[in-house]
């Protein structure tokens, strides 16, 4: 079984150590897999239990290792290979409704399109945002003064966010990424907690609501199309 989601990077990760054991902190583990771990991992050891029921589990378990010992206090984990062969891990599955998706977020000229994830990321506002063009498998999204180019097939998940970005402050936001753990692009929403030039401002629900109600529409819809809070 290839691991999806969340714990897809360390499932893949796990998959190219070639030790027989592995011992490594809660924050390498989070760095690994480009999310913070749930205050669970922190507080349970059962957490860490080799159960084929918990999701986390099944990234050391499908590839080839079990946890030998955790430490909460020192938050470190050590896994120890079972004898198992690695699984396999295969090609990439696009998403289905990557294309849909773009066509009704480039239909919203409040919105603020963030490229990249890594090293370095382009924030550019919506104003005069087209239609999404497609060519070979590429998709071309182009505003007044900016464009860029996205290839759809490295695509194989799509999350609407919900994160604490700056203290109280939340953004909105979907993401569209490669491996879990690779951002391609964002697409933010008008934050409901600042008015039209970015400045805090009283809580404005309407903006909240825009969110929630593409987000229900389109959670669910495949298997990586998913809801997550940070």
């Amino acid at each position: 079984m290839v691991v999806r989601g969340k714990y897809s990077g360390l499932y893949r990760h796990l998959s190219g150590v070639q030790a027989q054991e592995w011992q490594t902190s809660f924050g390498e583990i989070e760095g690994i897999i480009g999310a913070g771990l749930p205050p669970s991992a922190r507080r349970h050891q059962v957490w860490w239990s080799n159960s084929a029921s918990h999701t986390q589990a099944n990234a050391w378990l499908e590839s080839g290792w079990n946890v030998a010992d955790v430490d909460l206090r020192t938050e470190t984990v050590s896994f120890k290979r079972t004898g198992m062969p690695p699984a396999p891990v295969k090609e990439n599955r696009p998403m289905e409704y990557t294309l849909d998706l773009l066509n009704e977020l480039t239909g919203n000229p409040a919105m603020m399109w963030v490229v990249g994830g890594g090293s370095v990321v382009s924030e550019n506002h919506a104003h005069g945002i087209k239609t999404p063009e497609v060519h070979n498998g590429w998709a071309t999204i182009e505003a007044d003064n900016w464009h860029f180019h996205l290839q759809l097939e490295q695509i194989d998940g799509i999350q609407f966010v919900e994160a604490v970005s700056h203290g109280d402050l939340k953004s909105y936001y979907v993401r569209f990424s490669r491996h879990w753990d690779e951002t391609l692009v964002r697409c933010y929403f008008p934050n409901p907690h600042l008015d039209d030039n970015e400045k805090r401002t009283d809580f404005q629900p309407a903006k909240l609501r825009a969110f929630e109600e593409v987000r229900d529409r389109w959670v669910g819809k495949e298997e990586n199309l998913v809801f997550v809070q940070r």
